[in-house]
């Protein structure tokens, strides 16, 4: 008796939906369990979960451009005012020698601004989370994207361990383990918003 493959597309299943501003799950109906096509089912709880999860994933990868931009900016301009408050009152030493400039400006004032703008801008850094936001988010969407190809791979591993028409046994497992995938991502995500809330 030929194996169903229960890794084959099933054609009935909807395609993916346009994505949202929120981590939103599926419709239950994608997922509905039919006794008499036992191997269809499976199927479907596959890609229901590794839909769930891929979801996920593309959503913090989408979402860390928001961060990472003004994390860029701000890291940048603080950098160039610390060093411009150092390097001007130095600059301004080395023209006088120059050009024998009788009276130069004076560049306490320019450097205690700069470096105030920058402890600005560092302090809107960490009130708004751009750093740290950016890396939560790259650091959640590489968990959850091992987390998939581990899925992925143990759904495979069971399939070519269970009898053709999975037994009832099997298919427990089978649907024990999306479960406990679904779960994992969904700790990924409370553990991003736990970060976001506390500052973390």
């Amino acid at each position: 008796m030929e194996k169903p493959d229960l890794e084959k597309p099933d054609p009935e299943t909807p395609g993916p939906k346009k994505p949202g501003p929120n981590i939103r799950a599926d419709d239950t109906t994608n997922i509905i369990w039919d006794s008499d096509q036992v191997v269809v089912s499976l199927r479907n709880v596959r890609k229901g979960a590794e839909a769930e999860g891929q979801k996920a994933i593309d959503w913090y990868w989408r979402k860390k451009g928001l961060k990472s931009w003004p994390s860029r900016a701000i890291q940048f301009s603080a950098l160039a005012l610390t060093a411009l408050a150092g390097i001007l009152p130095v600059m301004v030493q080395v023209v006088k020698e120059i050009w024998k400039f009788p009276t130069p400006p004076d560049t306490g004032p320019i450097a205690t601004l700069c470096i105030g703008i920058a402890a600005a801008l560092l302090g809107l850094d960490k009130a708004f989370g751009f750093s740290s936001g950016w890396t939560r988010y790259v650091l959640t969407a590489t968990s959850m994207t091992k987390l998939l190809h581990e899925f992925r791979l143990d759904w495979i591993a069971m399939v070519a361990a269970s009898a053709p028409v999975p037994t009832t046994e099997e298919q427990t497992k089978l649907i024990q383990r999306a479960k406990d995938f679904i779960s994992a991502i969904q700790g990924l995500v409370n553990a991003a918003l736990r970060g976001a809330t506390t500052g973390g």
